[in-house]
């Protein structure tokens, strides 16, 4: 998979579209309201590809869904987002 347009058909045709959500990009300041607030089971986030074979090791985002005591989930290499 390489676009979050296939990921959205993919749940849907799991028949998770009523239970997943793609918010794509949202504010820092929102984000950490969002975490704060408790609406999120669980997070999942690529490795960012910072081109030349090099990817961000552990996104800040599953850190701070961490901190929050919120379930991440995450890929090694960002090809699979």
């Amino acid at each position: 998979m390489n676009s979050g347009h296939s990921l959205e058909s993919l749940s849907g045709a799991l028949g998770l579209a009523g239970s997943v959500k793609f918010l794509g990009a949202v504010p820092h300041d929102e984000l950490l309201k969002i975490y704060a607030e408790a609406p999120v089971s669980a997070v999942v986030l690529a490795s960012i590809d910072l081109g030349s074979g090099v990817h961000e090791g552990i996104p800040v985002a599953l850190i701070e869904a961490m901190s929050y005591g919120i379930p991440v989930v995450g890929d090694g290499d960002g090809r699979n987002a």
